[in-house]
This record gives C-alpha cells, structure tokens and sequence, in this order.
C-alpha cells in the first residue's frame, strides 16, 4: 500500500486516492455509411485508467487530481469526470 509522506510544514492531507476506469467520450472524423458507422460506435470503447486524490465529489461529477505540490500545496493534471462515465472504482488511500 502507497504511503503519503508526512511533512511538518504541510496541513494535514486528507484526501482520497482512487483508482477510476472511465469510458470517455470519442470520436471519428471519417466518411462511412450508416451500417458501418453503427458498427463502429458498437466496437469502439475509450476506457481511461486515472489515479488521483478526490478534491470534490456530488451527484453528478468526480473532480480528481494526479498531482500534487508539497511546496506550493497545489494540485495539478485535474480531471473532471462525469460520475455516468465511470465503470470502475476502488479506494487505494482512505
């Protein structure tokens, strides 16, 4: 299990890490007919795999992120995932 290194200058760091699947939206800029355009949108998945510490959760959305700053105490590479898109979630830090 990942340990989060404690730092005297640091507030306390409570927040969640979590380990999300979740199918993203995507697209194809092609020409193709109806039938090849339904068989394409029923064979293609976008499945996304993101690590990060819970910054706000509600109904509708999970606010994640994947980095964080001890110095500046600021969080980076943010993802904002609607909580309909998300397939899998397990807790890794409490």
């Amino acid at each position: 299990m990942a340990k989060v290194r404690k730092n005297k200058n640091m507030k306390k760091f409570n927040k969640k890490l979590v380990y999300i699947e979740w199918g993203d939206a995507i697209s194809n800029t092609g020409w193709m007919s109806e039938k090849e355009a339904i068989e394409w949108a029923d064979s293609s998945d976008w499945i996304v795999k993101n690590v990060g510490w819970i910054l706000k959760e509600n109904k509708d959305y999970i606010l994640l992120a994947s980095k964080f700053s001890e110095g500046s105490e600021e969080y980076g590479l943010l993802h904002k995932i609607p909580k309909t898109w998300i397939k899998v979630r397990k807790v890794i830090i409490n």
